[in-house]
């Protein structure tokens, strides 16, 4: 009964292992064959023993594969393969407000580069060329796109 027990919790244990680390089934395989291993004596000290098993692994190895998966994004490996959530909503990457004033860093012709309250930010002009070094303003942040317009000229 306590080497079924052991066989139980090594098999779950490989399971959450399989999660957290790429071994293209080797793991997995290993979990089956203990946790197959553990029924087979579960099953030979009583009949009763071997169902009660049945039913802890029913529990116990989706229980694992949770915790392995809920564990995972926060591992060095889970970070570089699991992707973050962004930092801010959308268009407003950095943190761009209409009416913000700048100068563009290069030509804009729509678009280019333009720096924005300290920060290096693609943008796009309202309509016509507009060269490096002249100040805007932001018209609008609409989904990713930022518009801007020279600082003396209305849209």
């Amino acid at each position: 009964m306590i080497l079924a027990a052991v066989l139980t919790l090594v098999a779950f244990l490989l399971v959450m292992i399989e999660t957290l680390i790429p071994s293209f089934g080797l793991l997995g395989l290993l979990a089956a064959g203990c946790y197959g291993l553990a029924l087979v004596e579960a099953f030979a000290v009583e009949e009763a023993t071997g169902w009660t098993f049945v039913t802890l692994g029913v529990v116990l190895f989706p229980l694992a594969l949770f915790t392995g998966f809920r564990v995972l994004p926060k591992t060095p490996l889970g970070r570089s393969l699991v992707l973050q959530p962004a930092a801010a909503g959308p268009g407003m990457e950095a943190g761009v407000q209409p009416e913000a004033r700048g100068k563009a860093v290069t030509d804009l012709r729509p678009a280019g580069m333009a720096e924005i309250q300290g920060k290096r930010t693609d943008v796009v002009s309202a309509g016509k060329f507009i060269s490096s070094g002249t100040a805007v303003r932001v018209v609008s942040v609409q989904g990713g796109r930022v518009l801007v317009a020279p600082l003396e000229e209305e849209v």
